[in-house]
């Protein structure tokens, strides 16, 4: 199997830092959420990917 190029998750996890307000608008959790993992990929360094498989 061969997932995605780390382009991909990068952006949406920067993406998802840059409306934390908007997804926290009616759980504040969830927009704390998203910038902790922001910040927790941002920090190590992390290389992200994913892949979609047919179950």
């Amino acid at each position: 199997m061969m997932g995605r190029l780390p382009d991909y998750m990068n952006a949406f996890v920067a993406d998802m830092a840059a409306i934390t307000a908007w997804l926290g608008r009616n759980e504040p959790r969830f927009g704390d959420n998203a910038w902790t993992y922001y910040e927790c990929c941002r920090e190590k360094d992390l290389c992200l990917t994913h892949t979609l498989v047919d179950p």
